[in-house]
């Protein structure tokens, strides 16, 4: 039916219209006359959000002339299996003129490596291989004392199981001693044995623990050439195995000193402080480089460089969503918003890393003080026996029992002191990863006999306490004839017992399934920060993004600085990659002091005459140069009274005296 079949029907007025229930929508009733009305286009919200879909719908539109052609040719194709299929064709092949404005074609903007960022990423990238490459290097030549000593206990076992003797100990050391030098000439067979042994000194000690030490690392080894500070003197000390306890050897000679005319050698003073000291900037600064705070440091700024690295990404990820907005209008909206939501998740997810990195580190503190009072404590117990020993024996200078007497002192100093330096047999690196290198060292400073540590070589996991077993012989031994009183000796074996308590430097570590847990909880936080930070800290209009390294760099620095906290205080402060202190210190104090107290009552030898003071050679040496210009200023003296006029009185007048030279 043609369009001018159709007649309009009048309906009344609008404006007539006082009481029309027309609603202006398909269910209402239409009882006046509209007028004329625009289409109403409605869509769904997943139309609306796409573009090009969007913008069709709103600039569609068809003209009476339309309608006409278009029911004309339905007509013509009512044959056809879909003619409204085919009409339309039809219209589209015919009114080309027509829909072309309706419809546009937006094409996505894909990123490309023409991208003017690209550089940006590939220098932030080469600068991050460096970082890696550098504080990869400086690991690697990190000491690794936990490989060391882990082969202390194998080769405690080995021991037990096997069948070695000092003999073979003696063996090993010499074969090794004809390997590292050329000076024994042309000696052969047992005198070339004698030789080999004489040759042994305190350098020999000394060279051969050095053997045993690592690498001090790069940043510690310029410090400790040419910037030595105390904290930076105790670490190369522990990984270069100098040990001044160990460079001079005691002698029975020396220590009951029989001789009168003989001077006393005491121990000598450690040449290493015990722990550095922090008192100037230049000292922190020494700490930090030689710490493990300069790994920190270099963690953080490789994982800085990945941060402004994703941030530069990250940009350009942003400016291509802007560039798409017309494919894609909320592109840009979602990927700011997953940001923010990722943003949320990292900051809600920080607590329980930091509160597990507070409460970790606290209790590591803890056990690092506790051990330092472990090793204070064997110390003074240590000291008790020797002040002990020194008052309850007697005789110690009559004619005929002075050098018995003095043996057993001296034997009791032997093994107090060999006690103490089995205390960090396991714990410091320096006393050697075997037994027959721990007690090679003793008996060759004279704290132990060869028989004795052949003995001791038949249970080194228990070599403290056999030490300990004979010194409790040894007073049963004084006891029965008469030495030392016997009401002393619950007093002693009290001392003994708490000698064998605080000999143990052991305090379990967390649990490691804890460890474990602290460490995975970390890294995702680390990943949390690498992502989410540089993500919303964005500079717009710029591909390096300062703000990304900053971030990513300061808190990783943090979080990652206390784990490291944590992980130094665990490993003891006995291990040179640890906080750290100088066992030899306590050692040689140690030693010195019961060498003092227990020579203190040394005041005659076997003849009866008075022993020369037991102090230092240079104390000595000062009282004698005083003595000397004491003596000298006497003799002037008397010169100059012999050389002096005689004056004689011989008489008074008045106020005036009347002399006669």
């Amino acid at each position: 039916i043609a369009s001018e079949e159709f007649f309009h029907v009048a309906f009344p007025p609008k404006d007539n219209c006082t009481n029309s229930n027309t609603t202006g929508t398909p269910l209402g009733n239409v009882d006046c006359d509209l007028g004329s009305t625009p289409l109403r286009k409605v869509v769904s919200p997943t139309l609306n959000a796409t573009h090009d879909a969007l913008y069709f719908v709103e600039r569609f539109s068809l003209t009476a002339e339309d309608y006409s052609w278009l029911f004309a040719q339905r007509q013509l194709t009512d044959k056809e299996s879909d003619p409204e299929e085919v009409v339309a064709c039809m219209f589209i092949q015919n009114h080309a003129d027509r829909w072309q404005p309706w419809v546009v074609y937006s094409e996505r903007i894909e990123i490309t490596w023409d991208d003017p960022c690209w550089p940006t990423v590939w220098w932030q990238l080469g600068m991050m291989a460096i970082l890696s490459s550098l504080v990869g290097r400086c690991h690697c030549h990190r000491t690794n004392p936990r490989s060391i000593l882990n082969r202390v206990q194998q080769n405690n076992d080995a021991c037990v199981a096997g069948t070695m003797t000092m003999q073979d100990v003696n063996a090993a050391m010499k074969r090794r001693r004809r390997a590292n030098t050329n000076q024994l000439g042309s000696c052969d067979g047992k005198d070339c044995d004698k030789e080999v042994l004489r040759s042994m000194t305190a350098e020999w000690s000394t060279k051969k623990r050095t053997s045993r030490k690592s690498r001090l690392g790069c940043s510690l080894s310029l410090l400790n050439r040419y910037f030595i500070s105390d904290s930076t003197q105790v670490k190369a000390a522990l990984l270069k195995g100098e040990l001044t306890f160990m460079s001079w050897k005691r002698s029975a000679d020396n220590f009951v000193m029989l001789n009168a005319s003989s001077k006393v050698q005491a121990p000598p003073q450690c040449r290493t402080p015990m722990r550095g000291r922090l008192a100037t900037h230049l000292d922190v600064l020494h700490y930090l480089l030689s710490s493990s705070i300069k790994y920190v440091f270099g963690m953080s700024s490789v994982l800085a460089m990945i941060g402004s690295m994703w941030g530069t990404i990250a940009h350009m990820i942003a400016t291509n969503y802007k560039h798409n907005l017309e494919v894609d209008p909320m592109g840009l909206e979602q990927w700011l918003e997953f940001g923010d939501n990722l943003m949320t998740l990292s900051s809600s997810f920080s607590f329980l890393p930091v509160f597990l990195l507070g409460f970790f580190v606290n209790r590591e503190c803890s056990r690092w003080v506790s051990l330092i009072d472990c090793a204070y404590g064997a110390c003074g117990r240590v000291q008790d026996i020797a002040l002990l020993l020194a008052g309850a024996i007697e005789g110690v200078n009559d004619r005929d029992t002075a050098e018995a007497r003095r043996q057993y002192l001296f034997r009791a100093y032997r093994w107090l002191n060999a006690v103490h330096y089995l205390n960090y047999y396991g714990v410091d690196v320096r006393m050697g990863s075997s037994p027959g290198e721990v007690l090679w060292d003793l008996v060759y400073a004279g704290l132990l006999l060869e028989e004795e540590a052949d003995v001791l070589l038949g249970s080194p996991n228990k070599m403290r306490q056999v030490i300990l077993s004979w010194l409790s012989c040894m007073w049963n031994e004084m006891l029965r004839e008469g030495v030392v009183p016997a009401c002393s000796t619950n007093q002693f074996m009290d001392k003994l017992t708490d000698l064998r308590g605080a000999s143990v430097l052991h305090l379990e570590h967390a649990p490691n399934l804890i460890k474990v847990m602290l460490k995975i909880v970390m890294s995702l936080l680390t990943l949390f920060i690498l992502i989410a930070y540089p993500w919303q800290l964005r500079v717009e209009d710029q591909c390096f993004q300062p703000w990304a390294l900053m971030s990513t760099f300061i808190l990783n620095f943090c979080y990652i600085g206390l784990l490291a906290m944590m992980t130094t205080l665990e490993k003891s402060p006995f291990a040179p990659s640890g906080d750290c202190i100088n066992t030899d210190y306590i050692l040689c104090e140690v030693e010195l002091m019961t060498f003092r107290c227990i020579r203190a009552c040394f005041s005659r030898d076997i003849e009866g005459h008075h022993l020369r003071p037991s102090g230092t050679l240079e104390l000595e040496e000062a009282i004698m140069q005083e003595a000397a210009q004491v003596v000298t200023a006497s003799e002037v003296l008397e010169e100059d009274t012999q050389e002096a006029p005689e004056i004689k009185v011989v008489g008074e007048e008045g106020s005036v005296t009347l002399v006669e030279i």
